[in-house]
């Protein structure tokens, strides 16, 4: 009688039959049992009963003897045999399912004959987990497109199991891994042991470049004589190679004046890949003078001919004062990187903060902003309007900065800010005249003119930005008496009267009729040589920097000739003109060639005016007349004075 237990048959499986023989003639006569599999003679199991041993007749299948039983109970011999499948154990020449049990004893052989018993089955499923690069900087897990530093190991974990019984799959396996790099043939093996179903290996890669495609990690019997399992791995980059930091061609292109906005280009040859950020640290240094490091991390901007491109911008406007730096300061870089396999970027020169990539001088190019060209009103009246005119020069290169220029009164510890002119750019080499207005204070003040008051600007001088000058106002009203003392005092009074009723006319009429009242007593002398030849004002090409005095043209249009001069009137002349002017309290109508605020071209301007050319608009200019705009339609607009 036998009893099948295990019929499936599985690599590195044990499996076994336990079986009951007796023997009509005496249980004694027994003296053997053998199981035989697929027909083959040398293919099983056999049970000695004089030695109480379990053996197999060849290598292809493994005996556990500690589970070799056998006892006799009630006459009757029941023996149970246990072994485990060789991946020897192969199908070939068997005949698939058959079985033979046999008895062997003193009278002779006793056999019996099954089909359809067992079944080989050697297929195993291989499941990978993962496979990760965990070696040097960078870990990550091997995905298509990554990118894997040459020499690093390929960390493969996964799990094995039988195909039909699930079960986890225990003994030695061979691995194999096969694929192409740049066309060329990459392969290995080893032979791996498993346990509880578990595969834990490193696959080493060679020191190689290239794209590495059709890989494939398979499972193989340990005689290498069958594939039982395969995985394909996407393709992946190799990189053997580490990123080289190119040298820069910048060479004291940077000044010193200009450390707000400091470009600087870093070219990496990488032919593989880098994506992450690179870390660039600058520093102004010299032998005496070390400002703080500015370190910036940025993300390449481009690639182009091997080459992966990142662009930093710093400022070092906060670090520092540039002015007091000494003639050899530079400026030192060093960078921090890896490519995308783990690579550490490379310099064929230094690249450190002892040896810079970048060492480059600071030149001492830059702009120079100073007040030239300050004139003031002759008399300064209390409560009366002060016209000032000035040029802001820059003597240094161009500036694309905006600054201002700002007009300040100070009394005591009070300030008062009574014009300010902004400018949003500044050619090199260049001037720009401002004129403003405004009233006088009463008593003793100081005017300030200060450009670039907040100090946004660095500059070659830092102390030629401001103008100051002490004035002292007179009583309004009082100065034509004061004028008009000795000689015709009877007229004086009458003129100063008048004046006092007159108020409202314009100051110029003043000054022009006690000027007349006057004893004409001295010589006139001619012009002095520095009248004849005033000093040479700078200003920027094409522009005009307005001097007070002189003959201005009434009114035509921008640059036209000037009109031709006529002989003055005598004094007296002119005071009987302006004492007839005056014999009237009620104001004349005079027809207005122009509107309060629009003429439709320079023939309807007012007449006491000047062009002014500065590098923004054209200008018309005028003590009575006012400042007017000259519009792109050749009209006038009349604007405030302190614009």
């Amino acid at each position: 009688m036998m009893n099948v237990n295990i019929t499936r048959i599985e690599p590195s499986r044990d499996f076994g039959w336990s079986l009951v023989a007796f023997d009509p003639n005496g249980i004694e006569d027994i003296s053997e049992i053998r199981i035989n599999i697929g027909n083959d003679s040398q293919l099983g199991l056999k049970y000695t009963v004089s030695s109480g041993i379990c053996a197999s007749f060849d290598e292809r299948l493994i005996v556990d003897t500690s589970r070799c039983l056998a006892e006799i109970i009630d006459g009757r011999l029941h023996v149970e045999m246990w072994a485990t499948v060789d991946w020897s154990f192969g199908s070939s020449g068997l005949v698939e399912g058959a079985i033979e049990f046999s008895v062997v004893d003193k009278d002779g052989l006793f056999k019996t004959s099954l089909v359809d018993r067992w079944s080989l089955q050697q297929a195993l499923v291989f499941e990978v987990e993962s496979v990760v690069d965990q070696d040097g900087s960078v870990t990550q897990t091997i995905e298509a497109g990554s990118s894997v530093m040459a020499s690093d190991d390929l960390n493969l974990t996964g799990s094995v199991s039988h195909l039909l019984s699930k079960t986890p799959y225990d003994g030695v396996l061979n691995l194999q891994w096969r694929g192409k790099i740049l066309g060329e043939l990459w392969r290995g093996g080893t032979a791996v042991t498993i346990e509880q179903g578990q595969l834990i290996y490193s696959i080493p890669t060679p020191l190689k470049t290239g794209l590495v495609k059709e890989l494939e990690v398979s499972l193989w019997d340990p005689l290498e004589l069958e594939k039982v399992a395969s995985f394909d791995l996407p393709e992946f980059m190799l990189d053997g190679e580490a990123p080289e930091l190119l040298s820069s061609n910048m060479a004291s292109v940077v000044s010193r004046f200009h450390l707000e906005s400091v470009d600087i280009g870093v070219n990496v040859r990488e032919g593989q890949g880098w994506n992450a950020p690179l870390t660039l640290t600058c520093q102004v240094r010299s032998l005496d003078v070390e400002w703080d490091a500015v370190t910036l991390s940025r993300n390449s901007t481009t690639v182009f001919d091997g080459k992966t491109m990142f662009s930093f911008a710093f400022d070092f406007s906060e670090m520092g004062d540039p002015s007091t730096l000494p003639p050899q300061a530079s400026l030192a870089c060093w960078a921090v990187g890896s490519d995308d396999a783990g690579w550490s970027l490379v310099s064929a020169g230094g690249n450190s903060d002892i040896d810079p990539w970048l060492v480059t001088n600071l030149n001492s190019i830059g702009p120079d902003l100073t007040l030239e060209a300050v004139e003031m009103s002759s008399e300064i009246v209390e409560g009366k309007t002060v016209r000032l005119s000035f040029s802001v020069v820059n003597a240094g290169e161009s500036l694309p900065l905006p600054f201002n220029a700002s007009i300040e009164i100070v009394q005591g510890d009070k300030r008062t800010l009574v014009g300010r002119s902004i400018f949003y750019s500044m050619d090199e080499n260049s001037a720009k005249s401002i004129k403003r207005s405004f009233i006088a204070p009463a008593g003793t003040w100081n005017l300030e003119i200060t450009v670039d008051q907040e100090g946004v600007i660095w500059e070659l001088d830092e102390n030629n930005n401001q103008w100051n000058a002490t004035y002292s106002s007179e009583p309004q009203g009082l100065s034509g008496l004061v004028m008009a003392t000795g000689g015709l005092s009877l007229v004086g009074l009458l003129g100063g009267a008048v004046l006092f009723l007159r108020r409202d006319k314009d100051e110029f009429v003043e000054e022009k009729i006690l000027e007349a009242l006057q004893p004409n007593t001295t010589e006139v002398e001619g012009p002095t040589q520095d009248e004849q030849a005033p000093p040479k004002k700078r200003g920027p090409p094409g522009a005009k920097v307005a001097s007070k005095g002189g003959n201005r043209p009434s009114k035509g249009p921008p640059r036209g000739p000037p009109e031709s001069k006529t002989s003055e009137p005598s004094p007296q002349e002119m005071a009987a003109k302006y004492m007839d002017a005056l014999g009237t309290v009620e104001p004349t109508e005079q027809p207005s060639p122009s509107t309060a605020e629009h003429a439709a071209d320079y023939s309807q301007l007012p007449g006491g005016g000047d062009y002014e050319y500065t590098l923004d608009a054209t200008y018309y200019v005028g003590e009575e007349c006012g400042r007017w705009l000259l519009n792109e339609d050749k009209s006038f607009s009349k604007i405030d004075d302190n614009i």
